[in-house]
């Protein structure tokens, strides 16, 4: 993400003239450049929230908790532990 942010900074000097990092790092402000691992953690944020409010995910998870039980052949106390856990974050997260 360093190499992403790198070149937006040498764009920006080319594009504005500008040469000092002070000077970039004010540019980006005032244009909204933000930084690149902000952008990301942003998206990844609203993905989430928007897979929470959907009601989709707990199929999902209950799903993945029900193949891992089906297809473990050993019964063993993990497989059992991820299963417990993943139904409870359902429970708590559909339930709240």
């Amino acid at each position: 993400m360093q190499s992403l942010n790198n070149c937006t900074n040498r764009a920006v000097c080319k594009i504005f003239g500008a040469g000092t990092a002070d000077c970039v790092k004010d540019i980006r402000d005032f244009v909204g450049l933000q930084d690149v691992a902000k952008l990301v953690k942003g998206r990844r944020v609203k993905f989430v929230d928007n897979l929470i409010h959907c009601g989709r995910y707990a199929d999902l998870f209950l799903d993945i908790a029900n193949w891992i039980v089906s297809n473990c052949s050993c019964s063993c106390v993990v497989c059992l532990r991820i299963h417990m856990c993943v139904y409870l974050f359902v429970y708590f997260y559909t339930v709240v």
